[in-house]
């Protein structure tokens, strides 16, 4: 399990690449503002440094 803000497409792109597939969205305040989280599931046999 792992989560990245949508703001954040590094963070997104990086774990793409290791295999998480998107799991939800949910939507937080931060510094009062409003922030979306992509949750991130990485189901097992899913993990491209294992190829």
């Amino acid at each position: 399990m792992s989560s990245a803000f949508l703001d954040n497409p590094a963070s997104l792109a990086v774990s793409g690449k290791l295999g998480y597939q998107p799991d939800g969205l949910s939507v937080h305040q931060v510094r009062g503002q409003r922030a979306v989280l992509q949750r991130l599931r990485l189901e097992s046999g899913n993990r491209s440094y294992e190829r």
